[in-house]
């Protein structure tokens, strides 16, 4: 909670890239975040930092799929039709808690998703070596 969050996820994603063992989504490249997107994201490592912000998620607390649906949703503009809020894809969410379960960094619990003590023990050590710098 000490370290910035954007400073601290991009040092994780970072970390994740160099790490490999990441199965990548087939259709990553055309793949929308959230209905209310019309495109796809520009950045190639946009999973890396998805994911890296999914774990840094799961340090503060342990949260469930729809909760990070609601987290990284956003407003949905129609055009002259009024906005309304749009959750975000099921699909990206959950294929990144499982590349880092199969990592070992998560487990699933009835209640929700959260760190085990390997990923718990990155997360620090990524957020040391923010803090120093």
């Amino acid at each position: 909670k000490d370290v910035d969050q954007q400073l601290f996820v991009q040092a994780l994603s970072s970390y994740l890239k160099k790490k490999g063992g990441i199965d990548l989504p087939k259709d990553h490249d055309c793949l929308k975040l959230s209905p209310a997107n019309e495109l796809a994201p520009y950045d190639p490592d946009w999973f890396y930092i998805r994911m890296a912000s999914i774990m840094r998620h799961l340090y503060m607390r342990k949260i469930g799929v729809g909760a990070f649906r609601r987290i990284y949703g956003k407003k949905k503009r129609n055009g002259s039709k009024p906005a309304h809020f749009a959750i975000a894809n099921e699909t990206v969410i959950r294929r990144a808690i499982q590349q880092a379960e199969k990592l070992g960094f998560a487990e699933s619990t009835p209640r929700g998703r959260l760190l085990t003590g390997k990923g718990r023990q990155l997360c620090d050590r990524i957020a040391h070596r923010v803090l120093d710098k």
